[in-house]
């Protein structure tokens, strides 16, 4: 089991989603990685993301200080596989 109190999350499935940075404030990592993606031609969509809503992601990983880059393979029921 692991806590993820510190971090920002980011899923994928056609697009990579994370939360609203209206919800939590800017991070330094979490601008980074959008910054990263985007440059490369990923989109990446800032928008409310519900807890019902993980089944439809494929991919899932934190970005953080102490995280750095880090996949996560689950939350609760929902399985992930590794971030490409």
């Amino acid at each position: 089991m692991c806590e993820a109190t510190g971090a920002n999350i980011f899923l994928s499935r056609t697009e990579r989603c994370t939360p609203d940075a209206g919800l939590f404030s800017q991070r330094h990592h979490r601008q980074s990685v959008i910054a990263i993606a985007r440059a490369r031609g990923v989109a990446v969509v800032e928008r409310h993301i519900k807890p019902e809503e993980l089944s439809d992601f494929s991919e899932c990983f934190l970005t953080g200080s102490a995280a750095e880059v880090t996949p996560v393979s689950e939350i609760g029921a929902w399985r992930f596989k590794p971030v490409r």
